[in-house]
Formats: C-alpha cells, structure tokens, sequence
C-alpha cells in the first residue's frame, strides 16, 4: 500500500510540475510578444512624433524581397510625380524589421520625365514575341495623356490595388492589359489631374 502511495505521489508531483512549467514558458513567451508589439507601438509613436516638416505617413512594408520591390516603386512613382520621399526603418510587432514611407509635396515645381520601361523578358520569350508588344511609356485617353507608373506582369490585384491607392491620393489612373505569349500583363498608367 506505501509503494502505491509513493508511485502515485511521485506522479503527482510530476504532473503539477511540468503544468506549472507549461504554465511559465507560455507566459514567458506571451510577455515578450507583448514586449514585441509595445516597443513596435513606442518606435512608430517616436516616428511620427520626428518626423514633421509636412511628410506625410504612405504605407508600412515588409522586409522580404517583394516588399521591397513595392516600397520601391511606390517610392520611385512619388518621386517621379515630384515628392520628397522619406524612409524610415521600424520594428514590427512581429519582431522582424520593415520601412515605414513618408511623402511630402517638393516646393520647387520639377517637371520629370518617365523613364522607358523595361520588361525583362527570357531567351524564350524574346524568340515568340511579337514586335511592339512592350507597354508603352505615354498612351492617351480621352485626349488625356497618361504615364507609365509601373507594370505587374500577370499580378491583376496588385496592379488594382496599386491604382486604388493612388486614386486616394488623387491621381487619375488607368489600368491597360496586354497579351504576351498567353499571359496578361497589366500596366498602371497615372495622370495627376492638376497638370494640363
């Protein structure tokens, strides 16, 4: 009857100490993601506190390779529109690092002129594809011209969502298709309504 009394002792107290265990690793684990997403909310609070001088807040973006690409075309069609573009690296709540874009209005009036795009195209593709294919740097509609702000190949929802933000921002925009080898292309062309 003692053996019995002393194996299940032993395992209560084996149960109560791995459940206490559990217990503080998950509470540790919760304090540093609140340590996390505190110290995120403090730098960006710092942030905006900083920044001033008329720049205003565009959009938080990721450390990977395709954030990246869309902080520098957003910041590429700011610039080309003639903005002072800002970047400021963050902590996110996540603990991983990210860039927060500011934008504000340049004083002197810059007129600038875009760029040729171009489409990066394989060995491949170069033989199938037919002559003019490529977006072109202007088109014009309803005797509006509109510039090239930037191309998504066959990504539509981004091409849509990039022009959806850029009508918040009061641009006018376009968005063209083209069919190259069986894939759509799209293209976010922009005009800002204030210029002739």
């Amino acid at each position: 009857m003692g053996f019995l009394k002393n194996i299940a002792g032993k395992a209560s107290k084996w149960a109560y100490n791995d459940a206490k265990k559990t217990y503080e690793n998950g509470r540790a684990y919760y304090n540093y993601k609140m340590q996390q997403a505190e110290k995120a909310q403090k730098e960006r609070k710092q942030a905006e506190t900083a920044i001033g001088g008329g720049y205003i807040y565009k959009g938080l973006f990721g450390a990977s390779a395709i954030e990246k690409m869309h902080l520098n075309q957003a910041a590429k069609h700011y610039k080309d529109n003639g903005y002072a573009v800002m970047r400021m690296p963050v902590t996110l709540s996540n603990g991983k690092q990210g860039i927060r874009l500011y934008v504000k209005k340049s004083q002197k009036k810059t007129t600038v002129k875009a760029p040729a795009k171009k489409i990066k195209v394989s060995r491949s593709k170069k033989l199938t594809k037919a002559k003019g294919k490529a977006f072109k740097k202007t088109v014009t509609y309803s005797n509006k011209r509109y510039t090239l702000a930037s191309n998504f190949r066959q990504y539509g929802d981004r091409a849509k969502a990039y022009g959806k933000s850029l009508k918040q921002q009061g641009f006018a925009v376009r968005i063209k298709t083209l069919n190259v080898n069986g894939i759509t292309n799209y293209a976010v062309y922009t005009r800002n309504p204030s210029r002739r």
